[in-house]
């Protein structure tokens, strides 16, 4: 039977990948081999990683060799960390019956490499967070009436829990991390809409949920004290005049296909498609080209 490791601390399961480790052990020995200038031979490997690992030479060659599997999870992170880059769980596999995730995560994260899909995994469960916009009224009901900060701060929590589970890769989750706690501070702070100013940037579409188009449209005068500083107030974007019409079209051609199309959407639910939106993009400006570079 194939042993089961747990990682303290978590609730993941994880297997032993045998055959991978055998295939960058002598991946390992070539690379450091190569024009014929031996750095050391297979026997001398054996005795530097039984001594990084606190293990005999022999238990080493077992594990290589895949006639037995280590006892401790920790001997698997030491072989990942030295024969791949600081990589601890490039010789582990996430084990199919781990409950900590949904089912379709963990279809997501039952691969060989940890890293790629828990981006994917992040990836569709902020996707299926934000889908609960609209529904849940901002964030401010729950479908068990709880207390709805602490009921979806704890979604955002759990999505945190997984992108701290790669190891190997810090600006990758420096960047997840960072999209993360942005979300975080939307759901928290309750504010409409409550992005970060940068997502304008990504999404010129989410400006158009700002207060200052409206104010602009109907007290004009009010709106150049607002933008000039003279009053207590701040606004979080500031539509320039020209921008009036851009906006009255986008709000017009939303409208037009909602009533031809007999959807019923309200503006919660053409606002929450902008986040989903901007979710897709942020993705593919800070997130995905680490998965290019590192070829996961």
């Amino acid at each position: 039977m194939q042993k089961i490791y747990k990682e303290n601390g978590t609730n993941y399961f994880f297997t032993f990948n045998s055959e991978e480790l055998k295939n960058s052990f002598y991946a390992f020995l070539l690379k450091n081999n190569k024009e014929g200038e031996k750095r050391f031979t297979r026997e001398e490997l054996y005795e530097k990683l039984s001594k990084k690992l606190y293990i005999s030479p022999e238990a080493v060659r077992k594990h290589i060799s895949g006639s037995n599997a280590p006892n401790d999870i920790k001997v698997i992170y030491g072989y990942g960390e030295f024969l791949q880059n600081g990589d601890r769980y490039a010789f582990l596999k996430l084990h199919e019956t781990d409950s900590t995730f949904n089912e379709k995560t963990q279809d997501v994260l039952a691969y060989d490499n940890f890293a790629e899909k828990c981006v994917k995994a992040v990836y569709s469960s902020l996707i299926k967070l934000i889908s609960e916009y609209s529904l849940s009224d901002c964030f401010n009901r729950t479908p068990d009436d709880s207390d709805a900060l602490l009921y979806y701060r704890r979604k955002v929590d759990k999505i945190e829990s997984m992108v701290k589970q790669i190891h190997g890769h810090d600006a990758l989750v420096d960047d997840l991390l960072s999209l993360i706690k942005d979300v975080k501070i939307m759901i928290c702070t309750g504010d409409f809409p409550g992005v970060p100013k940068h997502w304008f940037f990504i999404n010129p579409n989410l400006r158009f949920y700002t207060v200052g188009f409206a104010i602009i449209s109907e007290a004009p005068e009010f709106y150049h004290k607002l933008k000039n500083g003279e009053t207590c107030f701040t606004l979080e974007y500031y539509p320039e005049e020209s921008e009036l019409e851009q906006c009255y079209e986008y709000f017009s051609e939303l409208y037009k296909e909602n009533e031809e199309n007999n959807f019923h959407y309200n503006s919660s639910d053409f606002f929450q498609e902008e986040l989903i939106k901007t979710i897709k993009l942020l993705f593919e400006k800070y997130i995905n080209h680490h998965i290019k570079e590192n070829s996961f």
